[in-house]
This record gives structure tokens, sequence and C-alpha cells, in this order.
């Protein structure tokens, strides 16, 4: 999912949270994270100097699949993260994962922080995240900062 901003493309934190999700090596089941998640409700708030507070409804889908080298991976257009179990019921996405996007006339980069994924039933779950990005054009850069908080169904 992608965040407009003043006609800047923002990265949103749709991947971190499915993300999360995924998980590394570890005994943990991760089968209850593992599908097609939708995000049926949320909202992502981002803060950007000079723009104010901009608060966007979360839509779209995440794949969550096993991983190799982590428990899952969240991948959403080109964006992927690991993430690892902390049990059956919730996962983290690693610190520092970062993702770029590049548009017509800017970058963004994205680092993901806190990203916490967690189902009780495999079905419907809940994703927070937070995030800090660094968008660049004509030269010129800003930092801005955005949290996440959706719930989320499988489909």
């Amino acid at each position: 999912m992608r965040l407009k901003l003043n006609g800047t493309v923002a990265k949103a934190i749709l991947v971190s949270l499915l993300a999360m999700a995924a998980c590394g090596s570890n005994s943990t089941d991760t089968s209850k994270f593992v599908g097609t998640w939708k995000f049926t409700s949320g909202t992502i708030t981002v803060n950007c100097p000079g723009s104010g507070v901009q608060t966007i409804n979360v839509t779209g889908n995440a794949v969550v699949s096993k991983g190799t080298a982590s428990d899952l991976v969240v991948v959403d257009q080109d964006c992927s993260l690991k993430f690892d179990a902390t049990n059956a019921t919730t996962a983290t996405a690693r610190p520092s994962q970062a993702c770029t996007t590049t548009g017509s006339s800017s970058t963004e980069v994205d680092t993901y922080s806190d990203v916490v994924f967690s189902t009780q039933d495999g079905s419907t779950g809940h994703l927070s995240a937070s995030l800090t990005g660094v968008i660049s054009s004509g030269g010129s850069s800003v930092t801005c900062t955005a949290t996440e908080s959706a719930d989320i169904q499988k489909l």
C-alpha cells in the first residue's frame, strides 16, 4: 500500500504489519499466519514536518509465507519483511528493516521499527507498526514518522 503525502508517494506499513506474521527458525507453529490477509479496518497516521499530521485508511492485501531465513516473510508489492514468531499467536518484524520506493520524481526509504502481528484464531488478526520514512526529491529530503493500527482477515 502506498500513501500520497502532498503529491509525494510514501510507503505504507501494510507490508510491515503483515510481515510480522513471518518468523525465523524456532519451533513455534506459524501456520495461523500463513496466507493472504485483507485489511478490514484501520488507519495509518503520518507526521511530516511542514505537512502536519495526516490520517489515511488502510486498504489492500498482504501475503504471508513461511520463510527460509526467518519464520515468516510478508511481501507486498516491492517490499519484503522478515518476521519471527514470539509464540503461536504473535509475530514481530525484525528491527531496522527498510524498503525503498522510487517514484517519477522522488525516492522514499522506509525503516520499520516496531511491527507486531497477532491472531488468536488464524482467521482474524491485528497489526500495529511504526516507521520512519525519508522522502527525497529535487535534491532535498524530509523525514516523516508513521504509525499504523489495523484489523485484518484471512481470505
